[in-house]
């Protein structure tokens, strides 16, 4: 997505739409296809195509163990690095 797509259905950047999509302003990410598009003035309260997910790739290096949690040397779970005092 290209700030290029987002000034087709009235946004002037993509910025712009994320702050109103925080506010509550636009309820949807993705418009539906087979209904009208929910419009205030000329704002598409919507993006079509904009699919509200992503995909990741499994690690290059693989897992070492899924059984175990992070603390116990596996690779479940939170893996925040611990605070220094």
């Amino acid at each position: 997505m290209t700030d290029d797509w987002v000034r087709k259905y009235g946004w002037s950047s993509i910025d712009e739409f994320a702050l109103a999509y925080i506010k509550g302003e636009v309820n949807q990410l993705s418009c539906p296809e087979n209904k009208p598009w929910p419009k205030s003035g000329n704002k598409v309260l919507c993006i079509p195509g904009l699919k509200p997910f992503f995909r990741l790739h499994p690690p290059s290096g693989g897992l070492r163990s899924i059984k175990k949690g992070f603390n116990e040397g596996g690779d479940l779970g939170y893996r925040a690095l611990p605070l220094m005092s």
